[in-house]
């Protein structure tokens, strides 16, 4: 019987590969604000002032929106906006921007 499981993902490795920022921007109109971004929430409507703001916390770019509950990494922002699992996010950035 095959062995089917899982190779583990280094997501700390993952995360420092990728170009956040280029990836958010896929995805949503990012606007300079200060030292952070902001943009028009992909998860509520509608969002006429832009509540998604996206900043960079210990070396890492990160998002979280002021009107519901969206937040997290440039990992969970690709599996919510996929609508895909963690090992399917650690594809998917790479397919999105090589």
């Amino acid at each position: 019987m095959p062995d089917e499981r899982r190779e583990e993902i280094d997501t700390a490795a993952l995360k420092r590969s990728l170009d956040a920022l280029a990836i958010y921007s896929q995805h949503v109109a990012l606007h300079k604000r200060g030292a952070e971004f902001v943009a028009r929430c992909l998860w509520h409507a509608p969002d006429n002032n832009p509540s998604l703001t996206f900043y960079e916390h210990d070396g890492e770019w990160r998002y979280r929106c002021v009107a519901c509950p969206a937040a997290g990494n440039v990992i969970a922002f690709v599996q919510a906006v996929l609508g895909c699992d963690q090992a399917a996010a650690g594809v998917g950035p790479r397919q999105m921007h090589p």
